[in-house]
């Protein structure tokens, strides 16, 4: 820290000073308040205290708060005050570090070839999500009949969902589509609300984010050259003009950039906004969060990428 940054808040906290009660000043040693003036006296602020406002409504600088702390703690504080202080600092310290153990990317397990091939937490809980997925699939397109009644009802509402949901974006050139979208979205619908039963959201691991918007960049890129033929689609990119060549491919690589970050950033905000309201308040505050962040946001994050790879598909095609 330079020594003119420290002189300078010495002049701050002694200016500081005369604004507490002359009892408070009694309790810091004499010697601690020459030092203050020792340090200040190569000060050539201009200090404005206002004396109508708040301590901590007071504009002045991060080190001149540090050492008002310091006094508070050192010399003014009571021994039970200081033992809160010193409790909340652990809490922070604990809440802190139990964050970044909660966001790191963690290993599963190794699979012993070569040098060994670690499988991270996010890739298990895709397996998971696969294998359930293909169970319920197996269990309900069993015994189908012509007349739906039981869970075929809600299958069949599901299908005729995502079928109108994205026909309707793609058009009737895009329907070829409509399988793989339909696959993406109930995927991210089920990994952004794993959450909610206390799994790790894969989501929240940028790796697979970024590999949903490569695939979706190649499925863009084939829908194009499928519809147009290489040659067409290629001479797309300098329509309407030649010099907008540089904008379109610049476009195209932005596009899947700006999907990937878009639910990466709002899964992982959502989870570490659950996490911090279930390490604060554990018992049943975080219920209704939950609902909110891992099912309503998460199935809305599901949307919103499948919409835009749709359109952007749609575009491409057109």
């Amino acid at each position: 820290m330079e020594q003119v940054e420290i002189s300078n808040a010495a002049k701050e906290v002694l200016c500081l000073c005369e604004y507490f009660d002359p009892k408070i000043n009694m309790k810091i040693p004499e010697n601690f308040l020459l030092k203050l003036k020792e340090l200040a006296s190569t000060s050539n602020i201009i200090v404005g205290i206002d004396y109508k406002k708040k301590l901590t409504e007071q504009n002045i600088s991060e080190t001149a708060k540090d050492i008002l702390a310091l006094i508070y703690y050192s010399y003014i504080a009571k021994p039970e005050e200081k033992i809160k202080i010193k409790e909340g600092e652990e809490k922070m310290g604990s809440l802190g570090d139990y964050l970044m153990e909660e966001l790191s990317l963690k290993t599963s397990f190794t699979i012993p070839i070569g040098g060994g091939i670690p499988v991270p937490q996010s890739a298990v809980t895709t397996w998971v999500i696969m294998a359930i997925v293909v169970l319920l699939c197996i269990i309900f397109v069993r015994n189908l009949k012509v007349i739906p009644e039981g869970p075929q009802v809600y299958v069949e509402a599901l299908v005729g969902f995502i079928y109108n949901f994205i026909g309707g974006l793609v058009g009737e050139k895009g329907k070829r589509y409509i399988p793989f979208l339909g696959t993406i979205l109930i995927y991210l619908g089920c990994a952004n609300i794993s959450g909610f039963f206390r799994a790790k959201p894969p989501t929240k691991d940028l790796n697979v984010t970024a590999g949903l918007a490569i695939i979706s960049l190649f499925l863009i890129i084939y829908s194009g050259i499928h519809e147009k033929g290489l040659k067409g689609y290629i001479h797309s990119y300098v329509e309407p003009m030649p010099m907008m060549a540089a904008i379109n491919i610049l476009e195209l690589f932005t596009r899947p950039l700006s999907l990937c970050m878009r639910l990466f950033g709002n899964v992982l905000g959502a989870f570490v906004l659950m996490e911090l309201i279930t390490h604060i308040a554990p018992a049943i505050v975080p219920l209704p969060f939950s609902c909110y962040f891992d099912f309503f946001d998460g199935l809305l994050q599901a949307y919103v990428f499948v919409l835009l790879t749709s359109l952007f598909i749609s575009e491409s095609i057109e």
